[in-house]
């Protein structure tokens, strides 16, 4: 992190990707001439040999770099040559080159006063320079041929442009150069330094030699005599720290300050970034705590990278306990940056409200937010859903002066979103584009600032997530096109928000259109698009569509994941497709993707839908082969198969079975095994297994209790219900809700107690319950089981004025009360009304009115209806196995006219 750069610290150890060593382009004649002049150099220096080994080959023996004259000239020279290359940009090494080769042909003319005499060797303070220049471009192959250009010159290489060279491969990582380099000046005669060591020791990171950093340390005094100072143990300790051996830099640590090597806070930084590096918070905690009592204090650098180190790791007790010890202890007062720093501890931890007090604290220490901290602490209210404080933290900033930025701004609607306030995060947005307020900084007079300076493509990823939440597909599709218009490109992200928020609202058509828009605009979709657009159509059942979307992704050369099957596993599963899902479960584990345990339950389900309980067993019991372990959902979508099923016996056993796997059933499943006991008719075992989910401690909800009422009004058990729905509102403080009254609506009918139903109905009522859908439904029901089909028939007026249309379901419930009390005039009405309703009549409409023809002995009324019973089978691929669900209400064509034709 920069803030925690400290000030003057060594900068001693750094590389470079582009260090690489490559031959130098051209840079005009001059350039390309010092490449070609020094590649013999290069040559013998790949070899090995030294670079030193040519001396005097031009001016006739061995120097230490042209002697000056006595009138000055050559030192005018030499001044002359350091001023153009001083002026020459700082990463404009080619330029560096053109002048060195400049100064050097100068030089050749001056000393022989011919204008074409060849290039001689310049001051050794110019080649130094050069060389140095070289090294903070990381152009370490380029200062050791400017040692080769001096031995090819005559010029002999002092300890400044070794120690230079060797910063240039100490920066670039450059290991074996720099021993080599050191080789070869010892080998001629040239005596290194401690600045040697420390130029050379950096370059040991690149290749993770840590040890060779420590081996050469010991070298130096042992075998040199050389006193390694500070920045010898700083750069040894960095490349123990680069290498993950932060043990091995504390222990430099030690040793600095036992050999008596002045200590800096400078090596402090590096042992503790060393520490950081490996997340060892509590060295890093106890070292700091140890050297508070050093001649050398750490200072609020080496606090903030200890607390920093505690953050990382989740630790914010410790950094908290640091920020108090370095006031209160270690004489240190705090800054901003450590407040940051413990704040953001406290909010990544989920402490938001510790994170507002310490928030707090710094403004009651003098020390004033900056904001990072306003940011900070709003990023912790909003980890932990605290959008109101988040909120009143922002509204600080304007009283405190201190503009917000983009991330602010992110950081607040976030907060919102977490908080399940999402109508709140685009209001938010919206005064952030509109510039209005405290939301961009402004509030006073002038003109707003630029939208694109207070919302980018991640404020209004953010704000499209809220709109995801809120089911607000609309707004969110607003918010993608207004992008353009405010100069905010979108990205693949924010197509992939908004095709989400129209699957959670089913509009799959819209989804579609979105995901094919998006190379359009320069957008390829990825997998999470299509398994969004796949959930979209999944959601809005559609789910063929579903599946033919994602046989296109291998076009658009997009593989297919575990998410990508399970979306569509899931559409099938609402449709009861359970032979496509199998199918296509099987073509998943083909294709190399491991199926997830979503995968098996949305198989499970599909099995479920469509009454195959014994098809969903298999599938839990394949789970533990196939890798996946079965979870909650897995049993209680397989129990409540085999209670669709008839099997309530097995689902019973499965909930039995769950204690055993270490799992302990919920609600959920409970209600799935009390569920199929009221299908199976066995209201006892209903009432035993309801009774059993309260002793194992699970409080029912209202779908606990309402699953129960259910099972009884199956079994027309109304007595019963009547006293559960009694102990819900009584005993357990629970309000029924719409389904319990409608599941005591239908006890009421099919236990013969149609006079109850009024009575029920006003109490639901009074309740501030209107009926909908669900409550009319039983109603209906309820009213054809007393034989009362003109209630039934009623209700039927009675929805539309309520404003609640009519489905299937209800016409078929008040066909059959018409067909129960003999009347197939009014059952034979009541479906010629549907299309003219917008209803699509299905199998078990043309049944109800079968069975209402059959009774009345209407038998070629009855034989019409099952033809056009068979021929909707046809068009749907079945034949007329697909009919079983008539059972003896579809009668034989030509027995039913052969009986008509005898009466």
């Amino acid at each position: 992190m920069s803030m925690l750069t400290e000030p003057g610290a060594a900068n001693v150890a750094s590389s470079s990707s582009s260090s690489d060593r490559n031959p130098s382009p051209g840079a005009g004649g001059l350039g390309a001439k010092a490449s070609t002049q020094s590649a013999a150099a290069r040559t013998k220096r790949e070899k090995g040999s030294s670079s030193f080994s040519q001396r005097g080959s031009a001016a006739g023996g061995p120097r230490t770099g042209r002697a000056l004259s006595r009138d000055g000239r050559a030192s005018f020279r030499t001044k002359l040559a350091l001023d153009k290359i001083d002026a020459v940009r700082k990463d404009d090494w080619r330029r560096i080159l053109v002048e060195l080769d400049k100064a050097e042909l100068a030089e050749g003319r001056a000393t022989t006063n011919n204008a074409k005499a060849p290039a001689a060797a310049v001051s050794t303070f110019v080649y130094s320079k050069c060389i140095s220049r070289m090294a903070k471009c990381f152009r370490w192959g380029e200062a050791l041929d400017i040692l080769a250009r001096m031995a090819e010159l005559g010029a002999m290489p002092n300890s400044y442009c070794v120690n230079a060279a060797l910063d240039a491969c100490g920066k670039a990582g450059r290991v074996q150069e720099a021993l080599g380099l050191m080789r070869d000046a010892r080998a001629s005669g040239i005596e290194l330094d401690v600045v040697s060591y420390n130029c050379a020791i950096p370059a040991c990171v690149t290749g993770g030699d840590w040890e060779l950093a420590l081996s050469m340390i010991r070298e130096m005094e042992a075998e040199y005599g050389i006193k390694p100072n500070h920045i010898t143990y700083q750069a040894a300790i960095k490349v123990c720290g680069r290498c993950g051996k932060a043990d091995e830099a504390a222990s430099l640590l030690i040793e600095m300050k036992d050999g008596g090597v002045p200590l800096k806070t400078s090596v402090y930084s590096a042992v503790f970034n060393a520490f950081r590096r490996v997340d060892h918070w509590q060295a890093a905690a106890s070292t700091l705590r140890e050297i508070h009592d050093w001649p050398v204090k750490p200072n609020v650098f080496n606090y903030n990278l200890a607390i920093c180190t505690c953050t990382d790791c989740g630790e914010w007790e410790e950094a908290l306990d640091l920020l108090h010890f370095m006031r209160e202890v270690g004489g240190v007062e705090p800054d901003v940056v450590t407040y940051n720093i413990v704040v953001a501890a406290c909010g990544k931890a989920g402490q938001g409200e510790k994170a507002i007090e310490i928030f707090r604290e710094m403004s009651e220490v003098g020390i004033k937010p900056d904001v990072i901290s306003f940011t900070t602490a709003i990023s912790a209210c909003g980890s932990c859903g605290l959008s109101e404080e988040a909120l009143s933290i922002f509204r600080e900033m304007e009283r405190a002066g201190v503009r917000p930025n983009i991330i602010t701004h992110n950081a607040v609607m976030s907060a919102c979103i977490a908080a399940g306030q999402w109508e709140e995060a685009l209001d938010f947005f919206t005064e952030v584009v509109d510039g209005s307020g405290a939301a961009n900084g402004g509030g006073g007079g002038g003109p707003p600032p630029d939208p694109v300076e207070v919302a980018d493509a991640c404020s209004y990823n953010t704000a499209l997530s809220a709109c995801e939440v809120g089911e607000q597909w609309g707004r969110a599709l607003s918010l993608l096109r207004d992008m353009p218009k405010r100069g905010v490109k979108p990205v693949v992200i924010s197509y992939n928000t908004v095709i989400s928020a129209c699957g959670k609202c089913g509009e799959g058509d819209q989804a579609l259109a979105l995901l094919r828009e998006m190379p359009e605009r320069g957008l390829m979709p990825d997998v999470i698009t299509f398994n969004s657009a796949i959930a979209a159509l999944s959601n809005s059942g559609r789910p063929d569509d579903a599946v033919r979307l994602m046989r296109e992704m291998p076009r658009a050369g997009v593989a297919a994941d575990a998410i990508t099957y399970s979306s569509a596993l899931t559409g099938l599963a609402h449709a009861g497709r359970w032979e496509q899902a199998l199918s296509l479960l099987r073509e998943m584990q083909g294709a190399g993707v491991s199926p997830t345990v979503i995968c098996y339950t949305a198989a499970i389900r599909a099995c479920g839908e469509a009454g195959k309980g014994d098809e969903a067993l298999l599938l839990l019991r394949e789970m533990p082969t196939a890798g996946v372990t079965p979870n909650l959902f897995s049993y209680s979508a397989t129990i409540s198969a085999c209670g669709k099923d008839g099997r309530w016996e097995q689902g019973l056993a499965l909930l039995n079975e769950m204690p055993a796997l270490g799992l302990t059933p919920n609600e959920f499943c409970y209600t799935a095994a009390i569920t199929g006991c009221g299908i199976g008719g066995q209201w006892e075992r209903a009432v035993a297994t309801f009774r059993s989910m309260i002793a194992s401690g699970i409080q029912p909800t209202v779908v606990g209790y309402t699953s129960a009422v259910s099972a009884l009004a199956h079994c027309g058990e109304v007595d019963l219900a009547l006293e559960l729905l009694s102990e819900m509102k009584e005993e357990a403080g629970i309000e029924p809700n719409e389904q319990t009254y409608a599941a005591v609506i239908l006890a009421c009918g099919n236990g013969g107690q149609g006079h109850l139903v009024a009575q029920v109905q006003r109490d639901m009522a009074s309740a501030g319950i209107t009926p909908r859908l669900t409550g009319y439904l039983s109603a209906i029901r309820a009213s054809g089981e007393c034989g009362n089909w003109s209630e039934a028939t009623s209700l039927l007026g009675e929805m539309e004025a309520a404003g609640v249309p009519p489905t299937v379901s209800c016409y078929n419930a008040a066909i059959t009360a018409c067909g129960k009390s003999g009347k197939w005039q009014e059952a034979l009405d009541l479906l010629d009304e549907m299309p003219g309703k917008g209803l699509v009549r299905d199998s078990g409409t043309l049944s109800a009115a079968i069975s209402a023809c059959q009774k009345a002995g209407r038998g070629v009324k009855a034989a019409g209806l099952v033809e056009e019973m068979l021929e909707m089978a046809r068009e749907k691929g079945g034949e007329r196995d697909s009919l079983e669900g008539a059972g003896a209400a579809v009668p034989n064509p030509s027995t039913a006219a052969s009986e008509e034709a005898a009466r």
